[in-house]
């Protein structure tokens, strides 16, 4: 499979493009409502404690509270089954975890780091249940919405809203807290989440309507269908292969920049203009490159991006580089990098799901990838305090190349998605439901 262009067909008539276009905004929506929380938790609040002077083997651990990340595809396909609050299986899930969120906001207003961490941690861990949660249902919704061809720039929308919610959560409410505390961040968080489960409940539900729940009798073997289909092995390691690199690599950034000398705000700055921009002008490029070359070529390329971002980070803290210039570069380099990676695993994650079990399928594969990445974080921050950051750098390089030897290995489908319709004595058929 590929997203290479194809004859004209109805996926390309002007008003299926009007269509992609709202799915896109409702995408990039979610993506920014997600993303929201999670960067200020998982990105500036590592550099407030470090600030604060916690130890980097804490820093690392903290990770642990992104679990939920590495384990919603036990509870995905709920997402694929049920039709909460009568307004569709997509709209009532992201509406119902939307408010969810916003209510853990309000709690986690009135818990402060400094008064009660172990509160706030068990907080966090609910708000990444949830944020996952979120995850799940928006692969489901953008599955359900838009053909295969599509799935390239479905991924840039979604990461596109992230990089606007990494400059909100990881900048904005960054300065907020230093200006106005604790609470008043969270406040803000929580109301512009109630915000978006407001304009969510008013948008349409995904698909034409022709899409169906799982049966009862497929719902237990679905997880099998999937890890029968072909080429699934080689994805799932490139996925461990890369995940453990952006992992070992991205959450030592920020408590760096803070043994640099950098100012909470500077780094919270950095955070979200970087990300942000890294989806808008990285994600796009990344999945103009897909569209070209093919999928296959495309993660081999991002790949080798992250492998010589991660290589470059490596060569300046080996060296003690601490130019502002050098350290940019580094960080822009980086996040690019990222970017590039996430879009083209995320388009193969897409190509090889069902359609009637798009959240449940996606889900598995982020969620291999998120543990991946929580693993890399955790032995990282050990690598990083025993023997220097340039040391968990140079793994996530070394990570980066071995995921480009799984390139060949990987088979995706070639057209539509791949679809539980029939069941026999010998087991599970694979059908192809055509993409547009």
């Amino acid at each position: 499979m590929s997203c290479h262009h194809a004859p004209t067909t109805a996926s390309e008539h002007p008003g299926y493009r009007e269509t992609y276009r709202s799915t896109y905004v409702q995408l990039a929506i979610l993506g920014l409502l997600q993303s929201i929380p999670i960067w200020f938790y998982g990105m500036s609040l590592p550099a407030v404690l470090r600030e604060q002077g916690m130890s980097l083997h804490l820093i690392g651990l903290l990770a642990m509270t992104f679990l939920p990340y590495s384990l919603s595809f036990i509870w995905a396909p709920i997402f694929d089954m049920v039709n909460p609050l009568g307004l569709g299986r997509r709209r009532g899930w992201l509406v119902l975890i939307l408010a969810a969120m916003a209510l853990l906001n309000l709690l986690s207003a009135a818990t402060p780091p400094a008064d009660n961490l172990a509160g706030l941690v068990a907080i966090i861990f609910l708000i990444s249940f949830a944020s996952a949660s979120l995850r799940a249902a928006t692969w489901g919704y953008a599955v359900a919405a838009l053909p295969r061809d599509r799935h390239c720039w479905a991924t840039v929308a979604i990461g596109t809203g992230a990089g606007m919610g990494a400059l909100a959560g990881g900048t904005l409410l960054l300065a907020v807290f230093a200006e106005l505390g604790w609470a008043s961040t969270q406040l803000i968080s929580a109301a512009s989440l109630a915000i978006g489960a407001m304009i969510v409940g008013r948008a349409a539900e995904p698909g034409s309507g022709d899409e169906q729940p799982l049966p009862s009798r497929l719902r237990l073997a679905a997880p099998l269908h999937l890890l029968r289909r072909a080429g699934v092995i080689p994805l799932a390691l490139l996925s461990i292969a890369a995940g453990l690199g952006m992992g070992a690599t991205f959450k030592m950034m920020p408590p760096r920049l803070v043994d640099l000398g950098f100012s909470l705000a500077e780094i919270g700055t950095l955070n979200g203009v970087v990300t942000c921009a890294s989806w808008v002008i990285g994600g796009a490029a990344a999945a103009w490159i897909i569209r070209k070359l093919g999928l296959r070529w495309g993660l081999a390329v991002d790949l080798a991006l992250l492998a010589g971002a991660s290589g470059l980070s490596a060569a300046n803290a080996s060296i003690g580089a601490n130019s502002p210039m050098l350290i940019a570069v580094e960080f822009v380099g980086f996040y690019i990098a990222m970017s590039f990676v996430l879009v083209g695993t995320n388009s193969a994650f897409m190509a090889t799901a069902g359609r009637e079990s798009g959240s449940m399928d996606v889900t598995a594969f982020s969620c291999l990838m998120s543990f991946a990445q929580m693993g890399g974080a955790v032995i990282a921050g050990f690598l990083s305090e025993e023997a220097g950051y340039a040391t968990s750098f140079l793994a996530s390089a070394i990570l980066a190349l071995a995921g480009i030897c799984l390139v060949p290995l990987l088979r995706l489908p070639r057209n539509g998605h791949a679809s539980l319709t029939n069941i026999d004595k010998k087991g599970l058929e694979c059908d192809a439901v055509p993409a547009a």
